[in-house]
């Protein structure tokens, strides 16, 4: 009868750590369930952000289109463009620029190299 006591008692002792084993485990995987779908909804969150931004800019980008195309229509038929051989005049140069002279060319020097 002892041996059968034993034999119940040891049979009951790994049941008892199979149990707990398993009860460990199941903590270990569910804990990682949950940071696995924090990450999804976090990756959904930055996913709709990004989607959002994305329209944003390509509402930006049409906008600056249209009015790029606008703008060059406006050049092209309201502003006949300089005909070759025309100066620029002083007025399209920047402040700090200076003038340039009639042919196009500053003036240069020669150095003798002999």
């Amino acid at each position: 009868m002892s041996m059968l006591m034993a034999a119940l008692g040891g049979l009951l002792l790994g049941i008892l750590a199979t149990w707990l084993w398993a009860w460990q485990r199941q903590k270990v995987q569910q804990h990682r369930l949950a940071q696995l779908d924090a990450a999804r909804h976090q990756l959904g969150q930055q996913n709709t952000a990004a989607r959002r931004q994305i329209e944003q800019l390509q509402k930006e980008l049409s906008e600056l289109r249209l009015a790029d195309e606008r703008a060059h229509h406006r050049v092209v038929h309201h502003e006949p463009l300089p005909q070759s051989g025309d100066s620029v005049t002083p007025e399209l140069l920047p402040e700090d620029e200076p003038e340039r002279p009639n042919d196009g060319f500053a003036p240069t020097q020669l150095l003798n190299r002999g």
